[in-house]
């Protein structure tokens, strides 16, 4: 509870695909790539988010 997501569209750019960043809220990261975008969203239906702003 309480990680962010950072997901980044890099389709026009070098990758040519997305990024998926978690992050902890004691600084503690991790970084996905995907080359398109279903693979993404098979991985985000594997974990539980609740999509909830706290900002």
């Amino acid at each position: 509870m309480g990680w962010s997501i950072f997901i980044g569209n890099d389709q026009d750019g070098a990758t040519g695909g997305f990024y998926f960043f978690l992050e902890s809220p004691d600084g503690q990261g991790f970084d996905f790539w995907f080359e398109d975008e279903k693979n993404l969203l098979a991985q985000l239906e594997e974990i539980h988010v609740d999509w909830t702003s706290k900002t």
